[in-house]
């Protein structure tokens, strides 16, 4: 209901090498998050880390600058070939307009 900020990462969290989101192509994202769960901050992730203590649900709220962010959300899985391999599957498939081949659109 974009009242409160009900989940978010520790910076901590943030500052692990494994978190975060990939870029695939044309401009999509490959991520953990899901639709109605992520919202946009007007800080990046750079700036997120700097920050000496994780800010407060309020103070995120604050900070948030889209509530839908999303245009469409594709559920997929990461094959046998690996991480890297498997972003490199799935760009091919955006490229080629067949993405909803191999994973289920759910937005």
């Amino acid at each position: 209901d974009q009242t409160q900020v009900t989940a978010y990462p520790d910076i901590q969290d943030v500052r692990g090498e494994d978190w975060g989101y990939a870029e695939l192509s044309e401009g999509y994202y490959a991520g953990t998050w899901g639709p109605g769960k992520t919202g946009i901050l007007s800080v990046s992730k750079s700036e997120y880390m700097a920050l000496e203590s994780t800010p407060y649900s309020n103070e995120l709220l604050d900070l948030v600058i889209d509530f839908d962010p999303f245009v469409e959300v594709y559920e997929c899985t990461v094959g046998d070939a690996g991480p890297l391999s498997t972003l490199n599957f799935w760009s091919l498939h955006i490229e080629e307009g067949t993405l909803e081949e191999v994973c289920e659109r759910v937005l």
